[in-house]
């Protein structure tokens, strides 16, 4: 019983987090990649401060693949844990 509830935690907490990437990719896409795509390219000609890091033009990309992989990590193991708890 306990470890149903710890893994319902678990699965609640992974998938927390991954709704915080996806909200930070989701920004970031609004924020810089889509004023480059509406001048007719994806070369991006701004450079951004995140994580005490200067993000120069198409280094986003790198930021946002590596975002996207990571949400998509926490919500593989939230879907596997929200399975065990339920299954247990």
């Amino acid at each position: 019983m306990l470890k149903k509830l710890l893994n319902g935690i678990i699965g609640i907490l992974l998938l927390s987090i991954s709704v915080f990437f996806v909200a930070i990719v989701a920004y970031l896409v609004s924020s810089e990649v889509s004023p480059a795509i509406k001048t007719g390219s994806l070369n991006i000609e701004t450079s951004s401060m995140i994580l005490n890091r200067v993000w120069e033009g198409n280094e986003i990309y790198i930021l946002l693949a590596t975002y996207t992989l990571l949400a998509g990590a926490f919500a593989y193991g939230a879907i596997r844990s929200v399975k065990k708890a339920i299954n247990g």
